[in-house]
């Protein structure tokens, strides 16, 4: 069991609950004024009866064909990962199996795009739309590249960030060092797939392929930061813990800085400049005298929204294993909470219906229900928004497990 980090060991009023979780199927309904344990029996129910309903091969295993519709690596990580959370939330031995089996099929299925070396990627068929005309993929943002289009399987580092944590968490569960070592050699693998920038911070690109270089993209650099500050919680690599530190330098610049790196509007401060041939916004998130704000003035402002919820989550995650660093590059839960408020400038449109954009459980309620340790507030939205099933996406699930008082994100941080 390790210290309990500042960021959430100041919220000991949860200390101590006692959870019943509901058996599977029987989740039980509250009133309003529910007390904190109530609340947490209710979400650890729902977050197992969920589980159950991912608990099918056709989900969990993974077994690439080469067609546009097969279910993506990381698809099948996020799902075995929600399992893993289900047995160490006491579901039982059958869960630990999926998940085992899941790691096991990512790790035969390791190197699709037949270069070498570990990572992941998506099959994305000769169809697939293009950056221009004939130039490029899908998998690339839209810069007026002309460079070839990226191979079947190229690297995509979200998918490596998401595989990349189930797997270290995995290995944390069974020990089995199959799985941290493939996370090391795709961290090998990846390791410049990005670039340095002014200030001492470090960004990663998109994927491997030419027409991503250069691009920044803020949600995969937090991701992947999350991915060493794991590894190196596991096992201590100077070499993870400066990366890390250079990931948290161009996080903070980010937040604080008056001028923010173009990155696709995923946090982008300062101008993302539209292509000739159209593309993204102008400014999505901006840092104004009442603090930060999503802007919904623009062609696709949502993106702004929909990512910012994944930052929070992320330095938190980082924060539950990696506090030192977090607090060194000046991030915490202060700065949590003030991302999180930023998302909930768009709540009102996107959440509460009404909006140009639809619906998504997975924005409006996964980060809420991860990080109502550190957001109390967030442990009501949490109940609200996960009261259908219809809901229980499997970030929310991941959520529902990670934000309760002995997970990932919880007061007990043991791992």
């Amino acid at each position: 069991m390790r210290k309990k980090s500042g960021m959430i060991g100041a919220l000991a009023w949860l200390v101590g609950l006692a959870l019943a979780a509901s058996a599977v199927g029987q989740t039980p309904e509250l009133s309003k004024g529910q007390s904190a344990k109530e609340i947490e029996t209710v979400l650890l129910a729902r977050a197992l009866e969920s589980a159950g309903k991912y608990a099918r091969p056709t989900l969990y295993r993974f077994a690439p064909q080469r067609r546009s519709d097969e279910r993506a690596a990381s698809t099948v990580a996020v799902t075995a990962h929600l399992l893993l959370e289900a047995y160490r939330a006491g579901g039982g031995d059958k869960f630990l199996n999926m998940a085992r089996q899941a790691g096991d099929d990512l790790l035969v299925n390791a190197d699709l795009d037949n270069d070498g070396k570990i990572g992941w990627g998506r099959f994305w068929s000769p169809a697939a739309g293009t950056s221009r005309p004939g130039d490029g993929s899908n998998t690339t943002f839209s810069r007026n590249c002309t460079l070839p289009r990226n191979g079947p399987y190229a690297d995509e580092l979200y998918d490596d960030a998401r595989i990349g944590h189930f797997l270290l968490d995995l290995h944390q569960v069974t020990s089995e060092t199959r799985f941290s070592d493939a996370v090391k050699a795709m961290l090998t693998a990846t390791w410049n797939l990005g670039a340095p920038i002014p200030g001492g911070g470090f960004y990663y690109f998109k994927t491997k392929g030419p027409c991503d270089a250069g691009f920044h993209v803020k949600n995969i650099n937090m991701m992947m930061a999350a991915v060493l500050a794991l590894a190196n919680s596991q096992e201590p690599n100077p070499r993870y813990a400066e990366r890390l530190a250079t990931l948290l330098r161009a996080e903070h610049d980010e937040l604080n800085e008056a001028q923010g790196s173009a990155n696709l509007a995923y946090y982008g401060r300062g101008d993302d400049r539209v292509t000739e041939r159209g593309g993204y916004i102008s400014v999505a998130q901006v840092n104004g005298s009442k603090g930060w704000r999503c802007r919904v003035d623009t062609g696709s402002g949502n993106s702004c929204f929909e990512h910012l919820g994944l930052e929070a989550r992320a330095l938190a995650l980082i924060g539950a294993v990696a506090p030192k660093a977090l607090r060194r590059a000046g991030l915490g839960a202060a700065k949590i909470r003030e991302v999180m408020a930023a998302a909930a400038s768009r709540e009102a449109e996107s959440c509460q219906g009404g909006g140009r954009w639809p619906y998504s459980a997975t924005f409006c309620a996964a980060y809420h229900c991860a990080l109502r340790q550190v957001l109390p507030a967030s442990a009501a939205l949490c109940l609200d928004r996960t009261s259908d099933p219809k809901s229980w996406t499997q970030d929310v699930t991941l959520g529902l497990f990670w934000g309760r008082p002995n997970g990932v994100l919880g007061l007990a941080e043991g791992r």
